[in-house]
């Protein structure tokens, strides 16, 4: 699997989780990219974020490591 790693602009920082949107600007390097997805990540302060968790603002979960 290759993975494209891209520069992050603001318009980056304003979708929300597994938000998708055109990757247009992934075509240049990648032609069959079609559709890109926000699959998880961690915010600015280094802490994970995890898709399903209609809150604003953050929570404290008690997971399972499976589930990490």
């Amino acid at each position: 699997m290759d993975f494209l790693f891209l520069y992050c602009t603001a318009e980056h920082f304003l979708i929300r989780e597994s938000h998708k949107r055109s990757a247009e600007m992934l075509l240049e390097r990648n032609p069959r990219a079609k559709v890109s997805k926000t699959k998880g990540g961690c915010d600015k302060q280094g802490f994970p974020m995890k898709q399903g968790v209609l809150t604003p603002g953050r929570v404290c979960l008690l997971l399972h490591r499976v589930y990490l």
